[in-house]
């Protein structure tokens, strides 16, 4: 993470194959993804191991890789 400023978060939602990334929160602590709607398609027939979603929270960085900030995994 930044840590002379703020971070610039982004949260990727993934189910198997699928996924959706947010928008990045430029220079933010705290924010809310308002308006924002994401759809994964849940076909337990193409998931292998464990039936989960998983939300995984990034800081993105320009020269660097991104961060991970944090992440959890749902059963489903």
């Amino acid at each position: 993470m930044d840590i002379f400023s703020k971070t610039d978060p982004f949260v990727v939602f993934k189910a198997g194959e699928e996924s959706q990334q947010t928008t990045v929160a430029k220079s933010a602590l705290d924010y809310d993804y308002l308006n924002e709607e994401y759809e994964l398609i849940y076909d337990p027939t193409k998931m292998s191991g464990k039936h989960e979603i998983a939300v995984e929270v990034y800081d993105q960085d320009t020269f660097t890789k991104n961060d991970i900030i944090g992440l959890v995994n749902i059963d489903v």
